[in-house]
């Protein structure tokens, strides 16, 4: 499950469903204010890295591409900005809003450089399509029916050759969240396991696929669980605690006992399979927001913020303000807005390389149509994705080295 899945159902479903839950339940707060032009980015939190959660559930892999050297531009120096597709053509791709077949859909994840899983259809009973770029051919590849009772089918995740979603009941049942995979390339629907929790989207802030079990992190208590794929009953991992939460595998964040994953402090991690632990004390001022291996600060009502390494080094400051809440996704990605005049444009910036790109959206404060524009979140993702002129802008976000 991401961020941009359940913003994306309770956006859709708001005419016939309860009020959704306050967009706080899913953000990192802070006491930083924001100059008023950004009103709308703080709105939508996030078109942007949100840590799914903003921290809704985030999507962690093991496949780190090796970082390239950081480019340190001169101190507030402004990202040069081209279009999207013109900064990295080998991941941006562009495609109608329907499939070959006519049916919209929602893309979830690359099943590999060149095909999207394509989902389509209700929550109940969801159909998944393997969609070539190349050519636009869509193939089914499987066809999943909910329990009775399901409120919410969560979006994918891959991992090992395997897609792993999970769906939340409601009413007498109200409670049960079943974990259910599929191989990757389509076949039998098997369920994980069944969690007892109690939230309407699911208590589950991360989940990553690492040999042959589903890995996840709970809101509230924290705490970091596995159960095999085959199936069985979940178990904390050796190493885990009350607290931890995880932020980019095998990286996890060390909490406060008793505070909830919106509140949790992205300065303190600690490695699950090594026991390393990451602070950021070489790093002082207003509070900052990291990924396992970079930190961002922003400053009040400057449209600009500060990027530097947990150690202190690679420090300098960014013009465009960051609509991001959570850390850099992927340990490397933000989405920031450049003002121009009364409105503003949002543009993906890499903070390894100093690379950006032009979305090509733009907006004023209160445009209410960004809110329909899915959001990039932190932690580790393949896909970003995004409407854009009566077309779908997909980013192969693994694609960029």
């Amino acid at each position: 499950m991401n961020i941009e899945d359940l913003l994306r159902e309770t956006l859709a479903d708001m005419a016939d469903d309860e009020t959704p839950p306050h967009p706080s339940r899913f953000l990192v707060t802070r006491s930083v204010r924001r100059p008023p032009w950004l009103a709308l980015a703080a709105a939508v939190a996030i078109v942007v890295l949100v840590a799914g959660s903003t921290y809704a559930v985030r999507v962690l892999t093991s496949q780190d591409a090796p970082p390239r050297p950081a480019v340190v531009p001169s101190p507030a120096s402004e990202p040069r900005t081209v279009p999207l597709a013109e900064v990295w053509p080998d991941a941006v791709h562009t495609v109608p809003l329907i499939l070959p077949n006519g049916l919209s859909f929602t893309p979830e994840v690359f099943l590999d450089a060149d095909t999207l899983l394509a989902r389509t259809g209700p929550a109940q009973k969801p159909r998944y399509w393997a969609y070539e770029l190349d050519g636009f051919r869509a193939r089914e590849l499987f066809t999943f029916t909910a329990p009775p009772a399901t409120g919410y089918t969560s979006g994918v995740t891959i991992g090992e050759g395997r897609l792993v979603w999970y769906t939340v009941s409601v009413g007498a049942i109200k409670g049960a969240l079943d974990l259910w995979t599929v191989p990757a390339t389509g076949g039998r629907v098997t369920k994980v396991t069944t969690i007892r929790q109690t939230m309407k989207y699911g208590d589950l802030d991360a989940l990553t696929i690492q040999n042959g079990s589903v890995i996840y992190s709970r809101r509230g208590p924290g705490g970091i669980y596995q159960v095999p794929l085959t199936g069985g009953d979940p178990a904390p991992l050796p190493s885990s605690r009350p607290g931890l939460h995880l932020l980019e595998w095998p990286w996890a964040v060390i909490a406060t006992t008793g505070v909830q994953w919106a509140q949790t402090n992205t300065q303190h991690i600690v490695n699950m399979l090594t026991g390393e632990k990451r602070d950021i004390t070489a790093l002082q001022g207003d509070p900052w927001s990291c990924s396992p291996t970079w930190c961002l600060q922003r400053h009040g009502q400057n449209d600009r913020f500060t990027v530097a390494k947990r150690d202190g080094t690679s420090r300098r400051e960014v013009v465009g303000a960051s609509l991001l809440i959570g850390p850099p996704t992927n340990d490397r990605f933000v989405i920031l807005t450049k003002r121009e005049g009364d409105t503003f444009r949002l543009v993906l910036h890499d903070i390894t390389t100093g690379d950006t790109g032009d979305l090509g959206i733009t907006g004023t404060p209160g445009d209410g149509r960004i809110l329909n524009q899915t959001m990039l979140r932190g932690g580790t993702q393949n896909l970003y994705t995004y409407p854009l002129n009566g077309k779908r802008i997909v980013v192969n976000l693994s694609a960029i080295k």
